[in-house]
């Protein structure tokens, strides 16, 4: 049976080789703002959280970094990372993760996914779009590869 798992920050280093390609795959749509290495300081420091689910043979298929944000006027979960192949064997596990957001104290799940992600989880409104636009294309070219 399928379960969702949340890292202890002790556990972090025995499973980050196999959660690194997971968080690198992410970022290919962050276009240079982080590293999979950015996240191990949050991690450890438990302002972040590593959920992941294993499939049959026990190997990492999906992982989500969350985090805990206080706007002046509401407590949200916004989902930082979400990655992993087979989508259709772990979406669903979206709703422990909002349960347990719920126990923190949380009025809102929030996430800035990749378009793609928005058949796959109905429930979630599109509430805004992300746009930007490079100041230093020189500069930045290194970071986007």
């Amino acid at each position: 049976m399928r379960k969702l798992f949340v890292t202890s920050p002790a556990d972090l280093p025995g499973i980050w080789d196999e959660v690194k390609p997971f968080i690198d795959r992410a970022l290919k749509h962050d276009y240079g703002r982080r590293i999979a290495e950015d996240f191990i300081a949050g991690i450890t420091d438990g302002s972040q959280r590593l959920w992941y689910t294993q499939n049959e043979t026990a190997e990492i298929d999906a992982i989500a970094i969350t985090e805990i944000l206080d706007y002046p006027r509401l407590r949200a979960c916004s989902m930082v990372i979400l990655s992993g192949v087979g989508m259709e064997n772990w979406v669903h596990f979206e709703h422990e993760i909002r349960a347990w957001a719920l126990e923190k104290g949380c009025q809102k799940l929030e996430g800035r996914p990749r378009p793609g992600m928005e058949r796959a989880m109905p429930e979630w409104k599109k509430t805004a779009i992300f746009m930007e636009i490079d100041l230093c294309p020189a500069a930045n070219q290194t970071t986007q590869k």
